[in-house]
C-alpha cells in the first residue's frame, strides 16, 4: 500500500504510546522538561512529580504523601524560588530573571494508587508551571542551567561504593528554528549551550541529484530513411542537373531528419542507466523523509515533505505527522528518531516510458520515545519498496510497499489489567 512504510514509523515520531502513557507518571522523582525559543523569550513548560519536587525543594507537611491546601503556598513559593533563583538563563552573557506565567497543581485520579507501591500519592501528585524569559533581540548565544539531581530511584543501575543510587539526568525538548531536538542537563554537565544556526530547509536537507535520460538506445527511422533518400537522388540529380539541386533539396531533407530524430525509434540496447546513480537519488530522498519529522510548523513539515514526496503519499504523511503534533502538544509522548541507516539497498525495476525507478531497500531506524523526563529506546528494521519517479523536473517517492518490519526491542512494560491511567 503506498506509504504505509513511512506511515509505520510514525509510531515512533510524534505520536503517542498508550502503553507507555500508562505507565507514567513513575514511582520515583521525575520532571518533564519542554523548552522553546521564539523571537520573544526562552520558554520553560516543566511537569514535576511530589517525588521530585521533595528530593530537590522539599518543604515542612504535615502528611508527607499529601500537600494540604493549607500548604500549597509554601510548596509554590519554593517551586517558584527553585526556578527563578536557582536555575539560570543566560541570553549573550546576560543574566535573565524568569516570569512564572502559568502554575498548576493537580491531583491526578487515585484509582490507579496500586500501580506506586513505593511512592504512592506522591508520584499521583504533579506541579505545572510554565517560566518565561523575555528577551528584546533574537539571542546569538543562549545558556541554560539547571541545578538540582536527586537521586535516581529508578535506576537499574547497582548503587555506587558509597551506597548511593546514580543521580537522575533531565531528558529535555529543545524546540528552536522549528526543530524539535533532544537535550540533556546531568549533574556532570548541568549547563546547556543553543546558538542560532540561521539554516533554512535546504540547507538541512541533504542534495539529490537531478533526473537522468531514461532514453534506450536506438535508431530514429525515418531520420535514417529521409537521408538515405537524399543520398539515392543526390546520386542521380548530380550526374543530371549538377550539385546546386542536390544542395537545395538537400537542405530541407537535413532539417527535417534532424526534426524527425526523435519520432520512431528501432532500440538496439537497454537504456545506459547506473543502479549506482538511482542508488544516489535514492538515499538521500530517504533520508529528508525523515528530517521532516524535526520540524514542527505546519508549514516546515509540508514543505521539507514535498521536496523528497509527492502525490497521495505528501498529503498522507503530512495529514499523520500533524495529528502526532497536536497530540505532543497536549502532553503526549513524543518521540524523536536519533539515526536512520540503509543497511542495503537494490535497483530492482526501471520504467524508461514514465522515468522511474523502483528500490527495494532494508534500513534501520533507532530514536527514542520521551514521556515524564525519562525515555525509552526504539529499534525497528524495515524492509520494502520504494517507488521513485520525476515530478516537475525533480526525482521524488511516489510509491512504496512494505514487505517486512520488526521491533528489535519491544517494549517490556506489562501493567495491570484494567489500568486506565
Amino acid at each position: 500500500m503506498p506509504g504505509r512504510p513511512l506511515l509505520a514509523i510514525l509510531t515512533l515520531v510524534l505520536t503517542l504510546f498508550p502503553a507507555l502513557a500508562a505507565a507514567d507518571p513513575q514511582d520515583g522523582p521525575h520532571a518533564e522538561v519542554r523548552i522553546s525559543i521564539s523571537d520573544t523569550d526562552v520558554r520553560f513548560n516543566v511537569a514535576m512529580n511530589l517525588n521530585y519536587v521533595d528530593a530537590v525543594m522539599p518543604t515542612a507537611r504535615e502528611f508527607p504523601d499529601a500537600v494540604d491546601p493549607t500548604e500549597e503556598a509554601a510548596i509554590r513559593e519554593r517551586i517558584e524560588q527553585f526556578f527563578l533563583d536557582e536555575n539560570e538563563v543566560t541570553i549573550d552573557g546576560v543574566e535573565v530573571r524568569g516570569i512564572i506565567e502559568e502554575y498548576e497543581l493537580i491531583r491526578l485520579d487515585r484509582e490507579n494508587l496500586k500501580l506506586f507501591p513505593k511512592t504512592g500519592l506522591r508520584a499521583l501528585t504533579r506541579f505545572n508551571l510554565v517560566v518565561s524569559y523575555p528577551f528584546k533581540s533574537a539571542p546569538e548565544v543562549l545558556t541554560m542551567a539547571w541545578s538540582a539531581y536527586p537521586e535516581d530511584t529508578m535506576s537499574t543501575e547497582p548503587p555506587g561504593p558509597d551506597g548511593k543510587l546514580p543521580k537522575m539526568i533531565i531528558l529535555a525538548l529543545l524546540k528552536a528554528e522549528g526543530i524539535v531536538e533532544q537535550i540533556i542537563f546531568s549533574e556532570s554537565d548541568p549547563v546547556v549551550e543553543w546558538r542560532p544556526s540561521h539554516a533554512t530547509i535546504d540547507d538541512r536537507l541533504e542534495t539529490v541529484p537531478e533526473p537522468i535520460d531514461f532514453a534506450t538506445p536506438g535508431i530514429p527511422i525515418i531520420s535514417v530513411a529521409l537521408l538515405l533518400a537524399w543520398v539515392v537522388f543526390s546520386v542521380v540529380l548530380v550526374k543530371k542537373q549538377g550539385i546546386k539541386i542536390v544542395v537545395i533539396l538537400g537542405i530541407p531533407l537535413l532539417i527535417m531528419a534532424y526534426v524527425a530524430r526523435t519520432g520512431a525509434v528501432l532500440p538496439i540496447g537497454e537504456p545506459d542507466v547506473d543502479d549506482d546513480a538511482l542508488l544516489a537519488v535514492f538515499k538521500p530522498l530517504h533520508t529528508n523523509v525523515y528530517r521532516a519529522f524535526d520540524y514542527s510548523a505546519e508549514s516546515d513539515i509540508y514543505d521539507a515533505l514535498s521536496r523528497s514526496v509527492s502525490g497521495d503519499m505528501l498529503e498522507e504523511l503530512y495529514t499523520s505527522i500533524h495529528r502526532g503534533l497536536v497530540q505532543a502538544e497536549q502532553g503526549g509522548s513524543v518521540g524523536r528518531i536519533t539515526k536512520v541507516l540503509i543497511d542495503e539497498s537494490n535497483v530492482v525495476e526501471i520504467n524508461t516510458d514514465n522515468p522511474s525507478f523502483v528500490v527495494e531497500a532494508y534500513w534501520i531506524v533507532e530514536g527514542t520515545v520521551y514521556h515524564w523526563g525519562h525515555s525509552h529506546p526504539r529499534e525497528t528494521v524495515y524492509h520494502a519498496n520504494y517507488t521513485i519517479a520525476e515530478d516537475d523536473g525533480k526525482w521524488r517517492i511516489v510509491g512504496s510497499e512494505v514487505l517486512s518490519s520488526k521491533h528489535l526491542n519491544p517494549d517490556p512494560i506489562d501493567l495491570p489489567e484494567g489500568s486506565s491511567l
